[in-house]
């Protein structure tokens, strides 16, 4: 199933660098990716993120996994379709750390215009939820799989199915 690309930039938002605990160092890199989407700025983001994925970092979303290389082609072919991105916010909404493993729970959302399958200038909003899973190589914290549980997109306060408009 194709996916959107803000939903893709926003799987990896958890990919993070090293620091005291794994919540300061999610909520950190979460600053960098939310300025990097607004900008609609995918060198950026793979930029903040890649080097704090694991080798076998895989993205699940809508029963579908990729590979890191493979969420970001997808990220770029759904980037065409925004016009402009208003805001994007992570939440940490939970966060269990025992000793080089992890588990994050974030609350996600975006709001902005995008181009819609009339070829005019629409809102939506995207709400989701993602739990990712990460281990400690060495000092640095980084994400090996990042799992959408729930997504939520609209279109003018209506939901829609991106993967129906050729996005990602």
């Amino acid at each position: 199933m194709r996916k959107f690309a803000f939903l893709a930039m926003l799987g990896a938002t958890v990919c993070v660098a090293n620091a005291d605990s794994l919540k300061s160092t999610v909520e950190a890199m979460n600053k960098k990716v939310n300025a990097a989407i607004v900008k609609l700025d995918v060198k950026a983001f793979v930029a903040a993120t890649k080097p704090y994925c694991t080798k076998d970092f895989k993205h699940t979303e809508y029963g579908r996994s990729t590979g890191y290389d493979e969420m970001v082609a997808t990220m770029k072919t759904g980037l065409a379709s925004i016009k402009k991105m208003k805001s994007s916010t992570t939440v940490v909404k939970k966060v269990e750390e025992k000793g080089g493993k992890g588990t994050v729970w974030t609350v996600h959302r975006s709001e902005g215009t995008m181009m819609g399958p009339d070829k005019k200038a629409h809102k939506f909003t995207m709400d989701g939820e993602s739990t990712s899973t990460y281990v400690k190589e060495g000092k640095v914290w980084k994400v090996s799989s990042m799992t959408w549980t729930k997504s939520d997109m609209k279109m003018d306060g209506k939901t829609f199915d991106p993967s129906k408009m050729g996005g990602g």
